[in-house]
């Protein structure tokens, strides 16, 4: 019986921890084909903007999805992504970012994510979108904004990637996979949570409170 208050006191713990600090799940898949472009039946999410996204600016593929929100605190995410090739034989390439919408998109209050055509030009994208490097694939610049991973496939294996990140300061309306390569199928899912100092957190996000 000695138990019985410890247990009472963490249900009770777990009950008045706010929407906001409840870890969000998503899951994406896609597929690029070997000119580089998303086969639209192929690819999808789950969240409130399932569309892959192109944007002709800078050559990108995004997916969306709702974040809660904005507000100062930092942002911990988890993304797990299988990788494929699609036709052996055949290069295959991806460079895989995370994306979240800035400050000064999320202050137009549109009730919709920062899309291409909001966007049509270079500096409207990095003006609307915040692109944080988690580069995968064959190869990728050692110089990029962030540490990359390189992936070498062969024809008959697939490729699993899993890591986690966090965006210090802000946690944004929005965030999105953002994808570039050809010749590979991905399926992943991606768990983010917003980690304030002034409200509870899960169990095992509390790093993302400090550098």
């Amino acid at each position: 019986m000695k138990w019985l208050p410890l247990v009472l006191i963490a249900g009770l713990l777990l009950a008045v921890v706010p929407a906001s600090a409840q870890p969000l799940y998503d899951e994406f898949w896609a597929q690029l084909d070997p000119e580089g472009v998303v086969v639209a039946d192929s690819s999808g999410a789950t969240g409130d903007w399932p569309d892959w996204e192109f944007y002709p600016a800078t050559g990108w593929w995004n997916v969306w999805l709702r974040d809660g929100e904005p507000i100062a605190a930092n942002k911990w995410v988890r993304i797990s992504v299988r990788i494929r090739r699609i036709v052996p034989g055949l290069p295959s390439w991806l460079i895989l970012y995370l994306n979240s919408s800035t400050p000064f998109w999320d202050a137009t209050c549109n009730p919709f994510p920062p899309l291409p055509p909001y966007t049509p030009t270079f500096d409207d994208e990095m003006f609307y979108i915040r692109r944080d490097s988690l580069g995968v694939g064959e190869w990728y610049p050692p110089d990029g904004p962030h540490e990359y991973i390189e992936v070498v496939w062969d024809d008959w294996h697939d490729v699993l990637i899993d890591f986690e990140y966090v965006i210090y300061g802000y946690n944004p309306k929005w965030i999105s996979i953002d994808i570039m390569g050809w010749n590979v199928a991905i399926r992943g899912f991606i768990e983010h949570e917003c980690v304030s100092p002034v409200e509870p957190v899960t169990w095992g996000k509390l790093k993302a409170l400090y550098r």
